[in-house]
């Protein structure tokens, strides 16, 4: 629930097709009906199951969150600057000029020294008032720019794949394949379930493959046997399996608001 600060709209970025590609009509009136309810202020925080509209939601919300402070950011701004001074009366700039009269010869047809004057004097005051009026200009926080999306998503796989080898190989790898939302889900669930694995766990991860291979064979696909103990996810004889879907909503919700 956004909180009420008179704010009549938001933004919704063409980047967001992205998710609602991989949506039904269904579950994309779900996310446009639960968006609508985070930016409501008398409405509360909508509640999703885990799943593709869950995921959706969590990337967007992070981004409305973050427009919503910058607006909050540059009201304050324009408060502080509107408290700095104002408009000058033109009541008092034309009592000022009558102050002193000027002196003109009788009969004459040209306008004296002292009336080319008070006509600068006039168009200082009109260049005044331009000025304070300016519109401040944003400051260079703004436009620093964020590191490319998937140059973050790549850190992501790295950080959560267990073999280290051949980075700048694997990251070649992975702006070849160039993974949405949906495929780079797909690829840290199919990691995290990996590394639970019969095969990866064997002889001290002897047999798992490197990273640049692992991408580029499309490995996210492999049915791997588990290994016969529970993995670091389920407590010894617990008999709970690896909850895939709790864990991605979890590291994406994570990723996007960092």
């Amino acid at each position: 629930m956004a909180e009420n600060d008179g704010k009549k709209g938001f933004v919704l970025y063409l980047d967001y097709a992205q998710h609602l590609d991989q949506l039904t009509d269904a579950e994309a009136g779900q996310l446009l009906r639960a968006i609508f309810s985070h930016e409501d202020p008398d409405k509360s925080e909508p509640t999703l199951q885990p799943g593709a509209v869950s995921m959706a939601y969590s990337f967007i919300r992070a981004q409305l969150d973050r427009d919503r402070q910058k607006y909050k950011e540059k009201c304050e701004r324009l408060r502080q600057n509107g408290s700095k001074g104002g408009r000058p009366k033109k009541a008092n700039a034309e009592i000022e000029n009558q102050e002193k009269p000027k002196e003109t010869k009788r009969f004459s047809k040209k306008p004296t020294k002292p009336d080319t004057e008070t006509v600068t004097n006039t168009e200082t005051v009109t260049d005044t008032e331009k000025t304070v009026y300016t519109p401040p200009a944003e400051p260079d926080g703004d436009n620093t720019k964020k590191e490319p999306l998937q140059d973050r998503r790549f850190d992501e796989f790295w950080k959560l794949y267990p073999k280290k080898v051949g980075k700048q190989a694997a990251k070649n790898s992975w702006k070849r394949i160039k993974p949405n939302a949906e495929l780079f889900a797909r690829i840290l669930a199919a990691v995290q379930k990996a590394k639970n694995s019969a095969q990866w766990t064997r002889n001290n991860g002897q047999y798992i493959p490197n990273p640049a291979t692992w991408l580029n064979q499309g490995r996210w696909d492999d049915e791997l046997e588990p290994a016969a103990a529970s993995g670091p996810t389920a407590p010894q004889g617990s008999g709970q399996k690896f909850d895939a879907g709790r864990y991605l909503k979890e590291k994406l919700a994570s990723f996007e608001e960092g």
